[in-house]
């Protein structure tokens, strides 16, 4: 799931869509020490988690201890893929990782990911996160009225919270430059 350390970017994809319903911006607390960085091996060891089949992670879902993971099929099918990427990994999976919601923040080479100031939630077995939840994940639902998505949109504008900036791509550019210049011709046609 995405997630953005910019409130402000987090309002403006909340207002951009579904104009006629009201939307929610989700806020999310963690401590820092339960920041995870892209490249690391707790990270890895969840993100590999979707290379295995169902059944390959229902096994793991039985497997309490590191030997019993590492030892099980599907354990070892794991190790096999985050290897793939980590050669130097060693086979020390511990479960625990495996079961909780991690906040990672990626790599800054992507352009969107720079200007959304983006991050991930990546979950593990875990089967979804609640308000109330065991991960030291503290959630706030903050309700947007439909009614104000536009006002708020046309304000985020004025800070250069917008399509451009958001999706800095040249169709996007164009797309918002466009929306700016076709309602000043039309006022000049009239």
């Amino acid at each position: 799931m995405d997630v953005s350390y910019n409130p402000l970017v987090g309002l403006y994809f909340c207002c951009k869509s579904n104009y006629d319903e009201d939307g929610h911006v989700v806020r999310i607390a963690i401590n820092k020490s339960q920041l995870k960085y892209y490249d690391s091996d707790a990270v890895s060891c969840v993100a590999n988690l979707s290379n295995l089949s169902p059944s390959e992670r229902n096994e793991l879902r039985k497997k309490k201890t590191t030997q019993a993971l590492c030892n099980s099929r599907a354990g070892k099918r794991l190790l096999q893929l985050i290897r793939a990427e980590k050669p130097y990994f060693l086979p020390e999976i511990v479960p625990q990782d495996l079961w909780t919601a991690h906040v990672v923040k990626p790599k800054q080479m992507n352009k969107r990911i720079i200007a959304q100031q983006g991050a991930f939630l990546l979950f593990g077995l875990a089967p979804k996160l609640e308000y109330s939840n065991d991960f030291g994940i503290s959630l706030k639902r903050i309700a947007i009225p439909a009614s104000a998505k536009r006002r708020l949109l046309a304000e985020l504008d004025e800070i250069n919270i917008n399509e451009s900036s958001m999706f800095p791509e040249i169709e996007s550019t164009a797309r918002y430059i466009m929306s700016k210049i076709t309602p000043l011709a039309e006022k000049f046609e009239t």
